[in-house]
């Protein structure tokens, strides 16, 4: 494994994964060596304004649902979905499937104080959900 990370988050990754983001996009991407799995790492200062955190990461969850559905050709159904706050932490996210293309992506927003962190773990190859 190896471990990468920024002032605010910190991944274990297997050790043949490779950076692949692009300058274009706000987030760091990393995938397999095969291609088949790959994570999107994004981090956002959103500042001590007049939204508590949850407020905060509820946006931020809503947005990352509506992507998810919006993609063209993907029949998403949401395996499992979460959503705890405790000592003003937020973690948030879901897990979906879309069968027809054995594409699965898991998704989780953890929002404190002035940062939100988003991962989305993509399986493109995922013949069987469980």
């Amino acid at each position: 494994m190896d471990t990468i990370s920024t002032e605010t988050w910190k991944i274990c990754l297997p050790s043949d994964w490779k950076d692949s983001s692009r300058p274009t996009e706000d987030a760091s991407y990393f995938e397999s060596a095969d291609e088949t799995k790959g994570v999107y790492l994004s981090t956002w200062n959103v500042c001590n304004d007049s939204d508590d955190t949850k407020s905060k990461t509820q946006s931020f969850l809503t947005t990352e649902l509506k992507s998810l559905h919006e993609m063209d050709g993907y029949v998403w159904e949401i395996k499992n979905d979460w959503f705890y706050e405790s000592d003003g932490f937020v973690i948030a996210g879901f897990d979906a499937y879309d069968c027809k293309s054995c594409y699965r992506i898991c998704s989780k927003i953890i929002g404190g104080r002035e940062w939100i962190v988003r991962s989305s773990f993509h399986d493109y190859d995922c013949s069987d959900f469980f």
